[in-house]
């Protein structure tokens, strides 16, 4: 008995079509140089068009507050309705005890993605991000994140992981670093959009 042999173009369709050139998405950085999350509560880059995904960057954001969240929204959207996920966290305490582990979904409380929580001390920071799928349709979208505070002392920042969805039916046209409490006044977003 002969080998099976499959002609390349039945695997093609029996796979959804032939492969896209070069393997995978090509990223390009939207905003240049990245932008300087400062002086403002929630920073924004804005005429965002094209990309099917994005991916969004977060280094060392702090906030004039200590404690602050640090999260990432989407068309401005602020509706705690819009942002929904579940994942994990723990905290760095030491020693470690079962409090420092959490499991949880958040379905409509938080008006944003959470990236992180700065510690309680000043200088503290957060960094982080996400990759987010179907940035350029009239659909739901998916992401997937990450992100810690890096603290000062003991101060237990949150290591954050996350896999969640943005309800929002309209294609996202900016993405805004934003943080709970006080103005941003350091740290940098990096913006890269890929059209596959």
């Amino acid at each position: 008995m002969g080998a099976l042999t499959i002609p390349s173009s039945t695997l093609d369709g029996l796979l959804g079509g032939a492969a896209a050139a070069g393997g995978g998405a090509s990223w390009t950085l939207i905003n240049s140089g990245g932008t300087a999350l400062t002086g403002a509560q929630t920073v924004t880059v804005s005429s965002i068009s094209g990309y099917n995904q994005l991916a969004v960057f977060i280094g060392k954001a702090s906030s004039a507050t200590a404690s602050a969240d640090i999260g990432i929204r989407f068309n401005g959207n602020t509706s705690g309705a819009t942002y929904g996920w579940f994942g994990f966290h723990n905290n760095t305490t030491s020693p470690f005890s079962a409090s420092d582990f959490g499991i949880g979904y958040d379905g409509g409380s938080n008006g944003y993605v959470w990236i992180g929580r700065m510690g309680g001390s000043a200088g503290n920071n957060v960094s982080g991000g996400l990759i987010i799928s179907g940035t350029n349709t009239s659909a739901i979208k998916m992401f997937e994140s990450v992100g810690a505070g890096a603290y000062v002392s003991n101060n237990s920042p949150a290591q954050v992981f996350l896999k969640g969805y943005v309800n929002i039916t309209a294609a996202i046209t900016s993405v805004s670093c934003f943080s709970s409490s006080g103005n941003l006044d350091s740290g940098t977003m990096w913006i890269y959009g890929s059209t596959i």
